[in-house]
C-alpha cells in the first residue's frame, strides 16, 4: 500500500509516493557513515594530541587539546549543516545516501522543498541526536516501520516528505 502525497507540483504531474521505510533506513544508514567519517577525520588532530599527552603528559600541552577538539567539532558541525542543507538544496532535494536509494526530499503538499525546510531539519535532527543520547535513529526508524503515515518527527516538524524518484538525478 503505497501513500501519494496530496497535491502534485503541477495538476499534469501524478502525485508522489512515499518511500519504503527499508530505502529510508539504509540511505540513512550511509549519510550516517558519512557524517561519522566526516566527524573522525575532524578529529584526527585532536585525538593524536590526546594520545600524546596521555604517554607523555610534559610533551602536550592541554590548551591545544582544547582548541584541536573545538576546532574539529566546529569543523564537523560546518559539515554536517553543508551535508544536510546545502547538498539537498543544490542536488535536487537528494543527500548521497537518499541519491543511492532513489529517494528524496518533496514538500508534504507538492512541489520543491525550500531552504529553510532543509535548516529546519537538520537542527531538529541534531538537537534531538544531542536531547535522546544518540538514540533518535533507532527511534525514527521504529516509528518509520510501525506507523500508518510512513513519516518521522523530522518529517513532521520540517513540513517534508521523503518520496521515490523515478530517475536518479545526480
Amino acid at each position: 500500500m503505497k501513500e501519494e502525497i496530496q497535491g502534485a507540483p503541477n495538476e499534469s504531474e501524478k502525485p508522489y509516493v512515499m518511500s519504503k521505510t527499508l530505502r529510508r533506513v539504509l540511505a540513512s544508514v550511509f549519510d550516517m557513515a558519512v557524517m561519522l567519517l566526516t566527524l573522525v577525520i575532524c578529529c584526527i588532530p585532536a585525538l593524536v594530541s590526546t594520545i600524546v599527552y596521555f604517554n607523555d603528559p610534559r610533551a602536550g600541552n592541554i590548551p591545544f587539546i582544547i582548541v584541536f577538539y573545538f576546532l574539529g567539532g566546529a569543523t564537523f558541525a560546518a559539515l554536517y549543516f553543508a551535508y544536510h542543507i546545502a547538498i539537498p538544496t543544490f542536488f535536487h532535494g537528494q543527500t548521497w545516501g537518499q541519491n543511492m536509494f532513489g529517494i528524496g526530499y518533496k514538500k508534504r503538499k507538492g512541489g520543491d522543498p525550500d531552504t529553510s525546510s532543509y535548516v529546519v531539519r537538520a537542527i531538529s535532527s541534531l538537537l534531538l541526536f544531542v536531547l535522546t543520547l544518540g538514540l533518535s535513529p533507532i527511534i525514527d526508524w521504529i516509528v518509520l516501520g510501525l506507523g500508518k503515515t510512513k513519516r518521522s518527527f523530522l518529517d513532521v516538524v520540517s513540513d517534508l516528505a521523503i518520496v521515490d524518484y523515478e530517475e536518479l538525478i545526480i
